[in-house]
């Protein structure tokens, strides 16, 4: 799914849009192009970099999940694997123990250090790539209508539920680390300084 989603931002609904519209291409400028072929390489890279990271710290936090789940289990006497399944009575448990540990674990390394969204923002990046290299005034209303959904979506839905979930922990991490433009140093977690962070 996060990697199917890109490619609908960056390929079927410019290509849909376009087809709507009766676009034709024209070549911009040789200079726009330069750019444009600049922007889309970084952008890519940064994509491939945090999707690549994203989908590592799932694959671990998913190990440390049925880990705990089973030392839970165990711990209350049940053996059997069948009661190995989402809703069981060990699974809550497992949930919290590890919540802190895969998100520390996702942001020690990778794009995450110096920005909340970076999937987000290399879209950004590549949009306006795309609308350099296809010389379409459509391809950047289309950026514009992603930043503006993007601007209202993260902070009333995405952020309020990390901020459930993962609790002081994300606090600190949103206060210090900006959503889509990055810091200019690696940002560290402390727990001493995030235990002042009221809930």
């Amino acid at each position: 799914m996060i990697i199917v989603w890109p490619l609908n931002i960056l390929v079927l609904t410019p290509a849909i849009v376009l087809y709507c519209t009766n676009y034709t291409w024209k070549p911009n400028r040789p200079y726009w192009v330069m750019i444009g072929t600049v922007l889309f390489c970084l952008g890519l890279v940064l994509e491939i970099w945090a999707i690549h990271c994203f989908i590592r710290t799932k694959a671990i936090e998913e190990a440390y999940r049925r880990a705990e789940y089973i030392r839970t289990m165990r711990s209350k006497g049940v053996r059997d694997k069948i009661a190995f399944i989402s809703d069981a009575p060990g699974m809550e448990a497992a949930n919290k123990a590890i919540t802190e540990r895969f998100f520390k674990k996702l942001i020690t390394g990778g794009p995450y250090v110096y920005m909340r969204n970076p999937i987000i923002t290399a879209l950004y990046i590549m949009q306006i790539a795309e609308s350099l290299l296809l010389n379409s005034e459509v391809a950047f209303t289309l950026f514009g209508a992603f930043l503006l959904s993007n601007m209202i979506y993260f902070p009333f839905t995405e952020e309020r539920i990390l901020e459930k979930r993962f609790g002081k922990l994300y606090q600190k991490y949103k206060r210090e680390v900006p959503r889509w433009i990055p810091r200019l140093t690696p940002w560290v977690y402390s727990r001493a300084s995030s235990s002042k962070i009221s809930p």
